[in-house]
């Protein structure tokens, strides 16, 4: 009785450090549990570390299309400063030369300054909203819109 009593705890003592060496390692990411079926160990995916993952893609994709957008204004406001600041350089030198307004007016599209003066007021309204009221430079293309505006 005695030998069996020693042999069935040495065998119990070997099932348990087998059981030991190998109990399944849960992954790193910690996306699931560990869940005891069928008289075992198995690894289960928990279905709310999946839907963070997909949420996380989500956010992801929307940071993705933000910065998209925000290149696209940001090349879009270069353009029209470049094409405010064209139109006023062009508005300067006009003022005082009929020479010049002609040879303006040729290259503009149907001989107009419209398109010039819309872009002057856009520029000067942007202005407006972010510098102080009455600065000299909103006075000098508010001159140069009116200008253009008789010409």
């Amino acid at each position: 009785l005695f030998l069996q009593r020693e042999r069935a705890a040495r065998l119990a003592e070997t099932e348990t450090d087998d059981f030991i060496k190998d109990t399944p390692v849960p992954p790193q990411d910690q996306s699931g549990q560990w869940q005891e079926t069928a008289g075992s160990l198995e690894w289960v995916q928990s279905e709310n570390c999946t839907k963070s993952e997909n949420e996380k893609k989500e956010e992801e994709d929307e940071e993705i299309d933000l910065n998209k957008a925000l290149q696209h204004a940001g090349k879009h406001m270069e353009d029209c400063i470049v094409a405010s600041y064209t139109a006023l350089l062009l508005g300067c030198l006009c003022q005082e030369s009929p020479v010049n307004v002609t040879t303006v007016r040729e290259l503009l599209p149907e001989g107009d300054f419209s398109i010039m003066t819309e872009m002057l007021h856009k520029f000067l309204n942007f202005m407006n909203l972010t510098c102080a009221v009455g600065t000299t430079g909103q006075k000098s293309i508010s001159r140069v819109i009116e200008y253009l505006d008789h010409c």
